[in-house]
């Protein structure tokens, strides 16, 4: 073997020990960055739990609240338009119970009317 060819070995061999090296470092700088990253996500995540448990709350607090208000405000309109209809329904048959009870019947009743 010549000594050309053994210098030239050796500077292949310190290359690629030195290429070895910086992979190592690429790799070690690599797995520390993923670890850095792995930490803050995880402390993301628990952020993103917390949020959504007081949002959870809040929205339960609202419902309550609004469960609570429902009984100050004055009913439905459809609901209660039911109810006048059903009221005028019953003011009539007042009406023509307090014509009974004058010892009139319906008819003389009606007939007075006339």
């Amino acid at each position: 073997m010549c000594r050309v060819c053994g210098v030239l070995v050796n500077r292949l061999e310190v290359q690629s020990l030195a290429i070895q090296k910086r992979n190592r470092e690429t790799i070690s700088a690599m797995e520390n960055k993923i670890a850095y990253l792995n930490a803050k996500l995880a402390a993301v995540a628990e952020r993103e739990k917390k949020r959504e448990e007081r949002e959870k709350k809040e929205r339960g607090r609202e419902r309550r609240r609004l469960r609570q208000q429902r009984s100050i405000f004055p009913p439905c309109p459809a609901i209660s338009d039911v109810f006048d209809q059903e009221g005028d329904e019953n003011d009539k048959s007042d009406k023509e119970s307090e014509g009974n009870e004058n010892g009139k019947s319906d008819k003389e009743s009606e007939g007075d009317e006339e």
